[in-house]
């Protein structure tokens, strides 16, 4: 706010009988100049005028709410204006509003907050109501510094498992959620978090509901976290692949503002105070085994004061060789029994204690008791029963790991894992003859300390292989001959026909085969272990038979295979040799013989006597086999679906060969000279086969195969919104969607784009017309399809006639005309939008002023619509009567022509003394004084742009002596302060009369001070008895505004467990010329302020770096003084801030197996 009113004189309107012949002389000039010349140009008044601007600051910088508003002592018909800049460019006389219809006073309601520092010039220029001339006031609307309190967010992390089983297995999966929110009262930005993740842990990947998460470098990068923001979650998942604690951290990483308790883990801070809320963590506990001996150690490394637990029983140096434990000098602490142990421990001064840990369980170990197998010995191929140790612990810890070793054994002399023998059972059992002995170990996975072994011998025992071999068959009177293996054993036992018995040798002998000796020999041979086995040969003698009879026998390559054929005499059995003309292995299989490539090959064959056995000499069987040819020469085949069916070809030379075409036969079929024909119906591949035949020999190549392909081809439609208006899009559909390709033409070079859905945004009678589309699908097949656009024209606007009434003329329908075949919408006062009627709008010309009606028209054919004709309706307004000045004179005093108030552009018409009647004149009357009394003119104003005449106002004069008005000082207040009644001395004996609102009292006003301005008072005196009153004394009284400034308490922040004691206090919405004077500890202004900064207030700060309240809250009184010299006091409270610990931290402790 602002006063310029820097000196304020008192008016004194005293009048003296030469001062009123002086004034009637001007007026009459004026009145002169006026009727002869016309209404002159304002010029500069003399003087700053008697006024003053008050300027009221915006509610916030964005509000543009401020306010100007103008008080002082000005006449209502009065104008006034303003604009921006030290220069007055507002509206001239007629373009600004009267001060009577300004709203208390302001000249704005809705200024914008200025931007500068140095502040909103403004001229405010008010134009005298007679328009002789003007003032001119320059005004600065002060810049306003706006503060706010800070917000901070505060971003808490929970880290936890889901479920929480307690104790996991090894092998067995866990699942954690990191649930990140902001609980503070700003959004945070740049939040990232990184996820340690323990060794132990293995296989660990993470999805975020939220932000992105990077299993490769662990972060999890969120961005922008809202206050409150919810569903921002990052859940891991891995293996447990040790035993013992292993701890996941999120760590708190990046964040761009200050948290209200905590800091990140940056480069500045690189180690964030452990429990805070920023920092979570989580323990996987996997119980460890103890063996007898075993040893554990488990360390807190640099931390001492830890307390050690087991169970809920605090360790002591007074119970440590009780529990199992030993309280180490370095603050760790040796297990060397079972149980559930935990600590806790405060890791820094400004941190929270640690707790919530995870128990290091040290559980009994349970080792294998094995038994061992049973050992075994056992002749060769004779099996070995099942070899399985037995495993009688039957409630283990955990898995137990198995593993069959070589031991030594006199075949298996190392002591090597046998690879896959990893059960109880031992199922690679040896299979050669020796002495093998075998060690199975067992221990508990993960513990090796735990563990058991058992060995088992297993022996092969040699046999003999025995075979016996003779000559037989053969002919009578040849010898035969006998050979048993191996030799060297330790008896031969032969058994025989005729009495056979041989003797204890391998290889005895029949010198001359006789009929009776054909049968069977039988020997038991035993080796030097005892081991035996037994061997037969049997013994034909026979004649000797002829040749047998074959038939040479002729191929293709590739025939199916055949076999050959041979002719042996009844009661001979036929024995072929293969290609073997001496020696080979008989067999009565005759040969097949399979034709893979041509040439000639020569196979033999005799024929023995089925009764006795004698074979005859070998047989000729000649064997040809004549090449296959090659297939023909193929290539793959395509089409589209329905185009013309494909005769199929083969390619090369085919001379000397028939081609045979089998259809889609790939085998079996007759074959066709014919060539095959394929159709193109159906969509997919068909494979068609082909050979070819020479024709020398009549062997036929393989099939060679064809590959039609028939691809399908779109059935593509095309749909439109046709038909359109002029101006209106035209949307195309073209199916089906997804295609490769659309290839549009149309009208007016009309090429579209490659897609279904092509517009044409504004349609033009060009545009009409036949539209296609060429639709090429995924592979290569098109089809067309076409559609046919119509667009309509736009018809003409409607013709209108603009309409002019008096006010309070009859009402009258509005005219427009529409062409024929068309009907008029109207959309009465909307340019744009609304909705339209075809009914036609009837105006009632109550009020003077202008409308604007609109009216299309619409083709009944085509449905299109014209643009919209504007027509106006003015109604001039009938005058007001002209505001009359009444006149009071002193008897004897010049009096001047009579004054009236009217609009501009108007002329008054003086009526004299008639009310009703009379002949009017545009000079006005003066007065005559010469006697006391009254005396009623009347006059009216008639607009001269439409000759309408208001009615006529009086103006009275009434003649009485008129004393001088009382002597008067001005006066002054800050806003809000006491206030006295105003003084004014007049005349003794006369009454002193004061003028408040338009009502006088004899009583002295007491001034308001609720409101900053100016303000006129007005008092005069009368004469008792002839009530003649003298001129008015105006008391100007001046109101300087306070301060509106006001003050934030910003509480302190917290680190951990402790208070920054940076509470602060912030000056908002103040000018830069307030300024804060004293501020103290209370909510009432007393003693000595407390240390104020320099001004200017960087962001508003006055007061920084306030203790932390020790109580609930501390108010502070601050007292702000402004330009003027004006105070307000305020009262801040600042609210203890708790540095509270969150809870749920938990440091990692290292356990380490040292014996």
């Amino acid at each position: 706010m602002e006063n310029n009113l820097l000196t304020i004189m008192p008016i004194n309107l005293k009048l003296t009988k030469i001062w009123s012949s002086f004034l009637t002389v001007c007026m009459l000039l004026l009145f002169v100049s006026q009727s002869t010349y016309g209404q002159r140009v304002p010029v500069p008044c003399t003087g700053s005028g008697p006024f003053t601007i008050i300027g009221e600051d915006a509610s916030s910088p964005t509000a543009n709410d401020a306010k100007m508003r103008i008080s002082g002592a000005l006449a209502g018909d009065d104008r006034v204006g303003y604009s921006i800049g030290a220069t007055y460019t507002g509206t001239n006389f007629a373009g600004t509003p009267k001060l009577s219809t300004l709203t208390g006073g302001y000249l704005s309601q809705t200024l914008p907050t200025p931007t500068n520092t140095a502040g909103t010039q403004y001229t405010i220029r008010v134009y005298k109501a007679d328009t002789t001339c003007y003032y001119d006031q320059v005004f600065t609307l002060e810049y306003v510094n706006f503060n706010t309190a800070p917000v901070y967010p505060d971003i808490q992390v929970s880290v936890v498992k889901t479920p929480d089983l307690g104790f996991y297995a090894l092998g067995s999966t866990v699942t954690i959620d990191v649930v990140v929110q902001n609980t503070g009262t700003g959004p945070a930005t740049g939040v990232e978090y990184t996820v340690g993740i323990p060794a132990g842990l293995t296989g660990v990947t993470g999805v975020a509901s939220y932000g992105t998460y990077d299993n490769v470098t662990k972060k999890w990068t969120l961005g922008n976290v809202a206050v409150g923001q919810t569903n921002i979650k990052l859940t891991l998942t891995g293996t447990v692949a040790t035993r013992g604690v292993k701890y996941l951290t999120a760590d708190l990483t990046g964040e761009v503002e200050n948290d209200t308790d905590s800091r990140p883990t940056t480069a500045t801070n690189p180690s964030n105070t452990p429990g805070e809320d920023d920092f979570g963590s989580v323990c996987i506990s996997t119980p460890f085994d103890y063996c007898t001996n075993d040893e554990y150690t488990i360390t807190l490394p640099s931390y001492t004061s830890i307390k050690w637990f087991k169970g809920t029983t605090e360790l002591t140096a007074a119970n440590a060789a009780t529990n199992g434990v030993r309280l180490n000098t370095d603050g760790s602490l040796t297990v060397f029994a079972t149980g559930d142990y935990s600590y806790s421990m405060t890791v820094g001064p400004n941190a929270c204690p640690s707790g919530g840990c995870c128990p290091i369980r040290v559980e009994a170990g349970k080792p294998p008791v094995l038994v061992a197998p049973t050992a075994q010995a056992v002749c060769f191929s004779k099996p070995f029963n099942a070899v399985a140790a037995t495993n009688t612990q039957t409630t283990p810890n955990g898995t137990y790991i198995y593993q069959w070793y070589n031991a030594n054994g006199a075949s298996n002399p190392t002591t090597t894992a046998i690879s896959g023998e990893t059960g109880l059972a031992l199922t690679a059992l040896p299979t050669a003859v020796g002495t093998y002995v075998y060690k199975l170990k067992a221990y508990e996975q993960g513990h090796p300390n735990c563990a058991d072994s058992v060995t088992v011998t297993l022996e092969i025992k040699a046999l003999p292989t025995p075979v016996l071999a003779s000559n037989s068959p053969v002919c009578a009177e040849s010898p035969i001959n006998f050979t048993a293996t191996p030799a060297g054993a330790t008896n031969y036992a032969w058994t025989g026909p005729n009495g056979f018995t041989g003797s204890s040798i391998a290889n005895p002998t029949i010198a001359s085969a006789a009929l009776a000796s054909a049968g069977t020999y039988v020997v038991t041979v035993t080796n030097g272990v005892g081991c035996s086995a037994t061997a037969t040969t049997a013994v034909i003698v026979n004649p000797k038979p002829i040749k047998p009879v074959v038939a040479n026998k002729t191929f293709c390559a590739e025939d199916p295979q055949a076999t050959l054929s041979a002719t042996a005499l009844n009661g001979n059995t036929l024995l072929w040799y293969g290609t073997y003309s001496t020696g080979g292995i008989s067999s009565t299989t005759a040969p097949s013989y399979n034709p893979t490539t041509a040439g000639n090959t020569t196979y033999y064959v005799t024929q023995k006597v089925d009764l006795t056995g004698c074979e005859s000499n070998l047989a000729e069987l000649l064997v040809t086999v004549n090449a296959k040819p090659l297939p023909p020469t193929t290539a793959p085949v395509s089409a589209c679906q329905n185009s013309n069916p494909i005769t199929l070809t083969v390619s090369g030379s085919n001379t000397g060969f028939a081609v045979l075409w089998y259809g889609v036969n790939s085998t079996g079929g007759t074959g066709s000279t014919t060539a095959d024909i394929a159709p193109t119906g159906s969509v997919g591949t068909t494979t068609y086969y082909v050979s070819r035949k020479t024709d020398d020999t009549g062997c036929e190549s393989n099939r060679a195969t064809i590959p039609v392909e028939i691809r399908a081809t779109p059935v593509p439609t095309l749909a439109s919104n046709s038909p359109v208006c002029a101006e209106s899009a035209i949307n195309f559909t073209a199916t089906p969607a997804g295609a490769t390709t659309y290839i549009w033409s149309g009208p007016s070079g009309f090429t579209g784009s490659n897609t279904a859905t092509p517009t044409i945004a504004s349609a033009a009678l060009v545009n009409a017309g036949t539209y296609n589309v060429t639709v090429t699908n995924g592979v290569g097949c098109s089809a067309s399809t076409s559609v046919v656009v119509v667009v309509n024209s736009l018809p003409v606007a409607p013709v209108v006639v603009n309409k002019v009434f008096c006010a309070e003329d009859p009402q009258a329908s509005l005219v427009a005309t529409a062409l024929n075949g068309n009907h008029l919408l109207w959309y009465g006062n909307a340019s744009t939008g609304g909705i339209s009627s075809t009914t036609t709008p009837v105006y009632n010309p109550l009020t003077a002023g202008s409308t604007k009606y609109f009216v299309t028209q619409v083709d009944d054919v085509t449905g299109c619509q014209s643009y919209r004709s504007e027509l106006l309706v003015t109604i001039n307004a009938k005058p007001l009567p002209p505001v009359a000045g009444d006149k009071t004179y002193c008897q004897g005093v010049a009096a001047t022509a009579l004054t009236v108030t009217g609009a501009a552009q108007h002329t008054f018409l003086w009526y004299g003394t008639s009310s009703t009647g009379g002949t009017s004149s545009t000079s006005a009357p003066v007065p005559s004084t010469n006697s006391v009394g009254t005396t009623t003119y009347y006059v009216s104003q008639k607009d001269n742009g439409t000759g309408c005449e208001s009615n006529r106002d009086d103006a009275i004069v009434i003649v009485n002596r008129t004393p001088a008005a009382p002597v008067v000082a001005s006066v002054k207040y800050c806003q809000d302060a006491t206030a006295t009644a105003l003084t004014a001395t007049g005349e003794n004996g006369n009454t002193i009369i004061w003028y408040n609102g338009g009502a006088t009292s004899t009583t002295a006003p007491t001034p308001n001070t609720a409101t900053a301005g100016l303000t006129y008072f007005y008092v005069s005196q009368s004469i008792p008895g002839t009530g003649c009153e003298s001129g008015m004394s105006g008391i100007p009284v001046t109101i300087d505004p306070k301060p509106v400034a006001t003050v934030i308490a910003v509480n302190s922040l917290c680190i951990g467990t402790v208070s920054q004691n940076n509470a602060k206090l912030i000056l908002t919405r103040y000018r830069n010329s307030d300024e804060v004077i004293q501020y103290n500890t209370g909510s009432t202004i007393t003693g000595t302020t407390l240390p104020i900064l320099t001004k200017p207030y960087s962001g508003g700060v006055f007061a920084s770096n306030l203790a932390n309240p020790t109580t609930a809250s501390q108010d502070y009184a601050v007292r702000i003084k402004n330009s003027y010299g004006c105070t307000i006091d305020r009262v801040a409270t600042l609210t203890k801030t708790d540095c509270a610990c969150p809870g749920g931290y938990c440091e990692p402790a290292t356990i380490t197996k040292t014996k």
